[in-house]
């Protein structure tokens, strides 16, 4: 076993073993990170990164070998290194190995104290490229000063990456990555042919100076091992590389063929014309729009309370004199025009459309529009608020981005309630029930676009997302091109992973709506990313599937109260009901019906909810996850979250 350690450690040629040791360090451990990568060797090693359960994580796996591995690669390298000094030096120098442990001491000492802070970093650089090779071999200075250098040659790359961000990156990463990659700047790309040169004498100089200190010419210390390693390291270069460009051409294949399913291109300036559709944008107007949606009273936040009539009566108060109200009303009695988009600024998983609270607030107070009109028994004004919802649900489908539709589904379910309200008062005439049928069956229809265009945004914003990891765009700046794209000649392994990540985002996003992109929960390097970008659209995508089954039970509702009025009763059982999004019948119920009664409580100022049962007519959906919960989870109230779909027509005001 001595004999065989000797041997492997070239103890008896240490200069051949210094050669043999740099080349293994360098090029072995690149090898060893290959591997590592496209072998999944990060959720295998790390499953906290990728938040596997402890039952997914393994226990053990081959690729826990390869960190291993890394670690006995700098062992031996530094073993073999200072072996090789000690023997230089041994004649002339016989207190070297004693320089040697102290240098440990000092690394091991700055470890402890400052952990893996940028001084133990440091430290570490300067002893290990610096001042041992000079103090050991003082004559080779002039091929040791620029082989200490090689380091530095990965600053523009390490540099990008900290701690903070890696730790951002796994916290939230769908609000935080785009802003991260957005400050991501790295050196002109074209530094990455000197810098790659450089390298390579670099590690040239490093081993002319061991040839020259030991007397030897540098060719003869090219052995076995030190062939083997250059071998293993062109073998590897060559496998990855080959895959890489395989993949890259296929990916470009995949996302020409996604562009052509989309029948655009997926790119900011297709975007914005399918969000403007013609309209120009006026930034005046929603500036307006904003600044009149300040400081609304309280009251408005509770549409859909029942107060007592002396809260109400103040609210109502409170509300009519509230002049940029009836302002905000004039300016939306017409189609608004477009806001001006601005898609590149954060990528857009991190929009927020300031205009959103401003439409969400209006529409909130237009349903106390519907109150009033309802309590002073006049149709006139609540469908003009009706109407003015109705724009303003317009202006927010005809936005492509998906936290756009979001907001839309969020109006519309308090429009359908103000018509629930409505249509339960009587109001409506039958020539108005059948216009209001048509007016919602008309929405529902125009949602497979809505759908369509949400995933064309979210397709755009996939790949927004890897052209910011790529080539490190900034700004509004599309040629600004300096990112990580053009060093993957160097490491052919991280091009292959990105790219094949790139393909599966461009595979998925070939689907009709958010709710039906198909979506792996697989713990691999490959499907990190699209994991993160796909694993919230489907929840986002049945927000908008349960508002189509909201509106199909409200046509459906319409459609019986318009029986009733012409038979002069409601059917007992609803005959062919219209089956939903999600495949199943509709169900329907005359007589008592569970009902979340929601009162405000004026001396705790809170609003309480209480489970009743009422005397109304119901039309429901059981939703995406297909359970029949009544209804009462339509609007995430009680104990359930948003699913079902209902609309409810009440025959008796609840006690």
């Amino acid at each position: 076993m001595k004999d065989l350690l000797k041997k492997l450690c070239y103890w008896d040629s240490p200069a051949e073993g210094a050669v043999f040791a740099t080349l293994i360090f360098w090029l072995g451990a690149w090898c060893l990170a290959s591997v590592f990568l496209m072998a999944d060797g990060i959720p295998a090693c790390f499953p906290g990164m990728f938040r596997m359960s402890s039952a997914a994580a393994p226990v053990f796996a081959w690729q826990h070998l390869l960190p291993a591995a890394a670690g006995l690669i700098c062992l031996y390298y530094t073993v073999v290194t200072n072996h090789f000094y000690q023997v230089v030096t041994a004649e002339r120098w016989p207190f070297g190995r004693h320089v040697l442990r102290a240098s440990y001491l000092l690394i091991a000492a700055v470890f402890l104290l400052f952990g893996a802070g940028a001084l133990f970093w440091v430290v570490l650089y300067l002893l290990m490229c610096w001042v041992t090779p000079l103090v050991f071999m003082p004559k080779q200075g002039r091929w040791l000063i620029p082989a200490a250098l090689k380091p530095l040659c990965f600053l523009p790359v390490s540099g990008t990456v900290t701690a903070g961000a890696v730790i951002w990156l796994f916290v939230d990463v769908r609000e935080t990555l785009p802003s991260l990659l957005s400050c991501c700047r790295l050196p002109d790309p074209r530094l990455i042919y000197p810098l790659s040169l450089f390298s390579v004498l670099c590690i040239f100089c490093r081993l002319e100076a061991c040839a020259e200190a030991a007397g030897r010419p540098l060719r003869t210390l090219f052995g076995k091992g030190a062939k083997t390693v250059c071998g293993v390291f062109l073998l590897t270069y060559a496998v990855t590389l080959g895959m890489a460009c395989a993949a890259h051409f296929r990916t470009e294949r995949d996302v020409a063929e996604l562009e052509h399913y989309f029948g655009r291109p997926l790119t900011f300036e297709e975007l914005t014309k399918l969000h403007l559709q013609d309209r120009k944008a006026d930034a005046d107007f929603w500036r307006r729009m904003r600044e009149l949606s300040k400081n609304f009273p309280e009251c408005v936040y509770e549409p859909h309370t029942e107060f007592s009539p002396a809260e109400f009566a103040r609210c109502r108060k409170a509300l009519e004199n509230f002049v940029p109200l009836r302002e905000m009303e004039k300016m939306l009695s017409a189609a608004p025009p477009a806001a001006e988009p601005d898609f590149r600024r954060g990528g857009l998983a991190g929009v927020k459309d300031p205009n959103f609270a401003a439409l969400r607030e209006f529409v909130r107070c237009e349903v106390w529009r519907v109150r009033f009109a309802i309590a002073d028994r006049k149709i006139a004004p609540a469908l003009a608020a009706l109407k003015r919802m109705e724009l303003a649900r317009n202006c927010l489908a005809g936005n492509p981005v998906r936290s756009s539709q979001l907001m839309m589904a969020a109006v519309e379910r308090k429009r359908l309630d103000a018509v629930e309200r409505l249509l339960s008062s009587c109001l409506l005439t039958d020539l108005q029930l059948r216009e209001l049928r048509d007016q919602l069956a008309a929405c529902r229809r125009e949602l497979t676009a809505v759908h369509a265009r949400a995933v064309y945004a979210e397709a755009v914003g996939a790949m927004e997302l890897c052209d910011r990891f790529a080539f490190g765009i900034t700004g509004q700046d599309p040629h600004a091109r300096q990112g990580l794209y053009s060093w993957r000649w160097v490491f052919p392994a991280g091009w292959y992973v990105f790219t094949r990540s790139r393909d599966v985002l461009a595979q998925a996003y070939k689907a009709e709506g958010l709710s039906r992109l198909p979506y792996k929960e697989e713990h691999s390097t490959v499907y990190f990313l699209p994991r993160v970008l796909l694993s919230g659209l489907e929840v986002s995508g049945r927000t908008i599937d349960s508002l189509n089954a909201r509106y199909l039970a409200m046509e459906t509702l319409i459609g019986v109260e318009l029986e009733k009025r012409r038979t002069g009763k409601y059917p007992d059982v609803l005959k062919d009901p219209p089956r939903d999004i999600f495949g199943e019948e509709l169900l329907y119920r005359k007589g008592k019906v569970p009902y979340i009664r929601l009162r405000w409580n004026a001396k705790k100022k809170v609003r309480e909810e209480e489970k009743v049962m009422v005397d109304a007519v119901a039309v429901w959906s059981k939703g995406p996850n297909r359970k029949d919960d009544q209804g009462l989870n339509a609007h995430g109230m009680g104990k359930g979250v948003l699913d079902d779909a209902r609309a409810l027509l009440l025959l008796k005001p609840p006690r």
